[in-house]
């Protein structure tokens, strides 16, 4: 399985639309917009969820791809590997 290559650790916002990595204090954003503070805010905590999506996403699909499911249900395990290819830069 490939290695989520970005930066390592929980992602918090941080003031109002700044995306830090903990515990290094990595900087990932300076600053998130939107065309309001609410959306702008709204933006900044998806992306601080960004990597704990990625990788519960990541652990459901493996958890349940070998099991027998519906057509529906694997065609959605189809696209959620699809959007974790995405994420991770897989082509």
């Amino acid at each position: 399985m490939e290695e989520f290559k970005g930066t390592k650790g929980e992602w918090f916002v941080s003031g109002f639309t700044e995306i830090v990595s903990m515990p290094s204090q990595t900087k990932i954003s300076n600053s998130i917009s939107g065309n309001s503070f609410e959306e702008a805010m709204a933006n900044s905590i998806l992306i601080a969820s960004a990597p704990e999506l990625l990788s519960l996403l990541r652990e459901l699909v493996e958890d349940i791809q070998d099991e027998p499911v519906s057509t529906s249900i694997n065609n959605t395990i189809c696209r959620a590997n699809t959007a974790i290819n995405k994420a991770l830069n897989i082509k």
